[in-house]
């Protein structure tokens, strides 16, 4: 049984919705504990990790090891 498109976009404002909330009270709290640019670095590092499993599950090709410390090195 096919999901209709409002039940679609409806589950996605859902999850944006969710996610985007869930974040915000992340952030307050993380920045309680730790510096704002140390919360800040952790936040952008599991979205990277999270990003990249996913690109890679999507099946891109992966990453060359120059490529990878040229970020890196842009990271830093």
């Amino acid at each position: 049984m096919a999901a209709s498109r409002k039940t679609i976009r409806l589950l996605a404002y859902g999850a944006i919705y969710f996610f985007w909330g869930g974040s915000f009270l992340a952030i307050r709290d993380m920045v309680s504990i730790t510096p704002p640019f140390f919360s800040a670095a952790i936040r952008f590092f599991l979205a990277g990790v999270v990003l990249y499993i996913f690109s890679r599950w999507r099946g891109t090709p992966n990453v060359s090891r120059r490529a990878f410390m040229h970020s890196l090195w842009l990271g830093v």
